[in-house]
């Protein structure tokens, strides 16, 4: 019968099994679901670009208005009431000619003024008012926003650029590529200790010193699983940090897969917790797993 110290040990088995499984469910949801966009958010308010610099006439030519009205000079008595219409019919199709060119100019800007920007880990995406832009890793901000509002915010946008420029395709799926690879060979290493447990109870097998080994390997595993997670928080960190001195119509956000990560990091420190929990416990007795 399995004494409170193995029961105990067996539970922190299970617990770390669970972890990393949890790892290794976050880290390829981000990789399923994150390709494109998810990471930061980068969002563009330029409500007056389209006013920058444009001036729209409004024809002032009676004759370049359909349907003006011609006074003639025998029409004395009608002069007044006359002259009144024609100004009502010219004002009216004078505004109805400058909202339409407003609509105009605003829909032909939003075409080439970017809206949004979200980075994924292979991609970027720009949102513009009708359609969006998705090109590969990595991100030139200083490419993306137009020049007038380069000329306000230059040291604050290209502090930020330098930090997008860290952000490539290789360097986040290669790192979460390893937390699943030795995510999962921790499991399958706890499957294996399961496994001579069960014939060191049966006796078929003894089980003498493969708790230090496999603490010793459980723990690298975790140490590994840590480093590009953390690596990578540290860089979405830096990229949140840049956006604090960044002109008004220019906002950074963290996305969905920005929260998975650090969930993932938890869960890979508690691989670790666990691994040393077990370490501890199991170092006064090298006989129980």
């Amino acid at each position: 019968m399995a004494s409170p110290k193995q029961w105990c040990l067996r539970g922190i088995l299970l617990s770390f099994s669970i972890a990393a499984i949890l790892c290794i469910a976050f880290c390829s949801n981000i990789i399923r679901d994150y390709q494109k966009s998810g990471f930061i958010t980068i969002l563009f308010d330029f409500p007056h670009i389209s006013s920058r610099g444009m001036l729209l006439s409004v024809p002032t030519n009676p004759n370049g208005i359909p349907g003006a009205i011609t006074i003639a000079a025998s029409q004395a008595q009608g002069v007044e009431s006359a002259a009144a219409t024609a100004a009502s019919s010219i004002a009216g199709q004078a505004q109805s000619a400058v909202s339409s060119a407003i609509t105009t100019v605003e829909s032909a800007v939003g075409s080439h003024v970017p809206k949004n920007c979200s980075l994924g880990i292979t991609h970027f995406c720009v949102g513009f008012t009708d359609h969006i832009d998705c090109q590969e890793l990595p991100l030139r901000l200083l490419n993306i926003i137009p020049s007038s509002v380069l000329a306000i915010g230059q040291p604050s946008l290209a502090n930020l650029d330098r930090a997008l420029a860290v952000v490539g395709p290789r360097s986040i799926t290669g790192g979460l590529a390893i937390v699943l690879c030795f995510a999962a060979l921790a499991i399958g290493l706890d499957i294996l200790c399961i496994c001579f447990l069960l014939l060191d109870q049966l006796g078929i097998m003894p089980f003498y010193r493969m708790p230090r080994i496999v603490a010793l390997v459980r723990g690298l595993y975790s140490a590994i699983c840590c480093i590009p997670l953390i690596s990578l928080t540290i860089i979405l960190h830096g990229i949140l940090s840049k956006s604090t001195d960044l002109p008004k119509e220019i906002s950074v956000e963290a996305g969905e897969a920005s929260g998975q990560v650090l969930i993932a990091l938890t869960c890979a420190i508690f691989m670790g917790i666990f691994t040393v929990a077990r370490w501890l416990l199991s170092r006064y007795d090298e006989d129980v797993l």
